[in-house]
């Protein structure tokens, strides 16, 4: 806004403040009073924010050019502390997902002859894996301790998931599978609802109709587990009838029972309750808390870096162990032998004073 125009604007204001205290004296009702203060507010936000946007939209080069140049010690100081153990689960993870698609191509006519439901299942979830773990190697790198371990909780998801479809085999393999329609449906039910609010458009009856008599033959062979997200584990966990299936009676079940408790830390930071706002791993030991905005070096950069070697390292054994070979088993030891470099690179870099 020009020096003008603000003298412009101020002066509107002003002669609409005058009418106003003359409408007062004149017996302007309260009603009328609020309704006139209302509109002037509304006037000087409205115009004032707009003049606000154009600014920042024209200097937005400039602002961000000045934040990364103040970052960019910020972030030397970061990879000299933390850049080797990082890299060393960066080149995990390009190694898994190597070994994972030689694997696959290796395995996949077999698995299709024998319709070898598990090695499917493994496969896909494996694949997921790797995914997630790109997404923590970005998170750490960039030093968001706290969303990596938010992300390693999935990780740990797909690795009890993994454990029990391959203790299991091709029947709990093929209900878990199976589940994908259900929720499907489930999420038709939803979109329907909300359809309107959202602006969209909802699906005719017809559809509906078609759709719930496909759902049908799940619908009765689940009978009331049919809304539960673990219905399909339900027969394998052996409980009894009035006990609904959940995650946390799969990870009970599991050889990694004991990361239970990480997974219920890692929780927190992707709810919104209190403990979200004092368990912070991106919080300097030893120094007065801080409301963490932004990025950090902090010793807690260390536990989703450990936590996402070991589990990832077992997720790989699970599916790339589905058929065991000479060349597989030195894969297993070969990732096993850097994930023990990755646990003990976070865990030294921990112990090190910040640069």
């Amino acid at each position: 806004m020009q020096d003008s125009e603000i003298e412009n604007f101020n002066n509107e204001i002003n002669d609409e403040i005058q009418k106003l205290e003359s409408d007062i004296k004149n017996g302007l009702s309260d009603i009328e009073l609020q309704d006139r203060i209302n509109f002037i507010i509304e006037e000087y936000s409205n115009i004032c924010s707009k003049d606000e946007s154009e600014k920042i939209y024209n200097t937005v080069s400039e602002r961000l050019q000045r934040h990364h140049e103040q970052m960019d010690d910020f972030y030397i100081k970061f990879e000299a502390r933390w850049g080797k153990p990082i890299d060393l689960l960066e080149i995990f993870w390009l190694l898994s997902i190597d070994y994972g698609q030689k694997f696959s191509d290796e395995y996949h006519k077999i698995a299709s002859d024998d319709s070898d439901v598990v090695f499917l299942t493994l496969k896909l979830l494996h694949g997921r894996a790797c995914l997630v773990t790109g997404e923590i190697v970005t998170l750490l790198r960039n030093g968001y301790p706290d969303a990596a371990m938010a992300r390693w909780r999935t990780l740990y998801e797909i690795l009890i998931i993994s454990d029990f479809i391959k203790k299991h085999g091709t029947d709990t393999a093929t209900r878990y599978l199976e589940f994908e329609k259900i929720e499907d449906y489930q999420g038709l039910e939803d979109y329907q609802k909300y359809a309107k609010k959202l602006n969209k458009e909802t699906i005719s009856e017809e559809e509906l109709v078609t759709i719930d008599q496909q759902i049908q033959p799940f619908r009765q062979k689940y009978g009331k587990l049919f809304r539960n997200r673990f219905g399909w584990a339900y027969n394998d966990l052996k409980i009894s009838k009035d006990q609904n299936p959940t995650f946390k009676k799969i990870a009970q079940q599991s050889d990694y029972s004991h990361y239970y408790l990480y997974y219920t830390w890692a929780s927190h930071p992707i709810h919104s309750g209190p403990k979200a706002l004092t368990l912070v791993l991106g919080q300097p030991k030893n120094q007065p808390r801080v409301i963490l905005a932004g990025p950090s070096d902090a010793a807690g950069i260390a536990e989703p870096g450990m936590m996402t070697g070991i589990t990832f390292l077992q997720i790989n054994i699970n599916f790339l162990l589905h058929s065991i070979t000479l060349p597989r088993l030195v894969q297993i030891k070969t990732l096993g032998n850097l994930e023990k470099r990755i646990k003990d690179g976070f865990y030294h870099a921990s112990l090190n004073p910040i640069p």
